[in-house]
């Protein structure tokens, strides 16, 4: 019965869009013998709570019940003060007799504080850490926290026989509408999408959000040897106020005066640095640390979620330095190229896949 309500939990926690980071995605149930009479999930970054949502969606016929009821949250409730109230404070004062917790908070400030706030409150607490949903659905917290790095989701489509791209290097749909629907659904959830150089030169992607409604994700060039010049380049024209990032070596050239140009014309500059705002540049894409130094600038962002799309040697990069967490590939069954841009083989542990017309989607998770 508890993993029956911390589902529901789950499942409202994955509806609000990438608006809520850089907090975590969490759910909250309030039942009354086996019926729910409250439900609500955090919605966007400085605004109410899940717990807060879930109490004023309760009836004015069904508040008397609330004293009686359980609430389930599939995230330890918050015991800190931020741009709102801590909602253990929240419980304590409905006088909820008893909460469920599908994941504890890994932040330092919370990290089981409280829990024990609700303990000593006399409140009964029953905790679920093994319950996969909300640990998937926490995970971007979790790393975000103690690792200190966004949670990575590489993704990328390719022909039957493993290419990314034709040998005339030129873009081609790989995969079928329904199926670039759903990505434009992940990029909603996303904050930021990474792509080379190479994969901007040659596809000039606009990078945003056309088959799903919601906020662009910012989009990260990652640009190790200085390609990009000029601003003709699509993803210009997003909606809002986002300015790509370009990731570039300071010993590229006349780096800061290119920095400087690309600012003038609607790019955003960061230079990566080893230590952020301190330490040594990132060099070029074969230095061992690249990957770590740009989840440095992404973290020092608020970015606690970026999704990778390419082209070949990021992805392989990401893959090759272990730092990523789930891996989605389409493969197009009927579609071969028989040369080209080489696709990376994933690395890891294949969890699931399923058919969406004549696309192969495959999740994998490393080992």
């Amino acid at each position: 019965m508890h993993e029956h309500f911390l589902q529901r939990c789950c499942d409202l926690a994955l509806l609000p869009s990438a608006a809520v980071s850089p907090n975590p995605r969490v759910g909250a149930v309030l039942v009354h013998r086996g019926r729910i009479i409250g439900e609500g999930y955090h919605k966007k970054h400085g605004s109410a709570h899940a717990e807060v949502n879930c109490l004023a969606s309760v009836r004015p016929e069904d508040r008397h019940l609330i004293t009686d009821s359980t609430i389930y949250v599939s995230l330890e409730p918050c015991c800190i003060f931020g741009r709102t109230p801590p909602c253990t404070n929240l419980i304590i004062e409905h006088k909820i007799p008893r909460v469920v917790v599908g994941q504890r908070d890994r932040t330092a400030e919370v990290s089981g504080r409280g829990i024990q706030l609700l303990l000593e409150a006399g409140v009964e607490v029953k905790e679920f850490p093994d319950f996969k949903p909300a640990a998937t659905i926490a995970q971007p917290r979790q790393l975000f926290a103690a690792k200190q790095r966004p949670f990575v989701l590489l993704k990328y489509a390719r022909s039957a026989d493993g290419f990314l791209a034709p040998a005339d290097q030129k873009s081609y749909w790989i995969t079928g509408l329904v199926s670039r629907r759903l990505v434009h659904f992940w990029r909603a959830r996303t904050k930021a999408i990474l792509i080379g150089a190479g994969t901007l030169l040659a596809d000039d992607p606009r990078l945003n959000l056309r088959y799903y409604p919601g906020e662009d994700p910012l989009a990260v060039i990652v640009d190790p040897k200085g390609k990009v010049k000029g601003k003709n380049f699509r993803l210009l024209e997003r909606r809002g106020d986002l300015k790509p990032i370009l990731i570039q070596p300071l010993g590229a050239g006349e780096n800061l005066a290119f920095e400087q140009h690309f600012v003038n014309f609607g790019y955003q500059t960061r230079p990566a640095r080893r230590q952020v705002g301190r330490g040594s540049s990132v060099g070029n894409e074969y230095d061992p640390q690249f990957i770590n130094d740009i989840l440095a600038i992404l973290h020092a962002k608020n970015f606690n979620h970026i999704t990778v799309e390419g082209g070949g040697w990021l992805l392989k990069k990401f893959f090759a330095s272990q730092q990523w967490d789930e891996a989605r590939v389409f493969t197009q069954s009927g579609l071969v190229y028989g040369a080209g841009v080489r696709a990376p083989l994933p690395l890891g542990r294949l969890a699931d896949q399923e058919k969406i017309q004549n696309d192969l989607l495959q999740r994998f998770y490393p080992d």
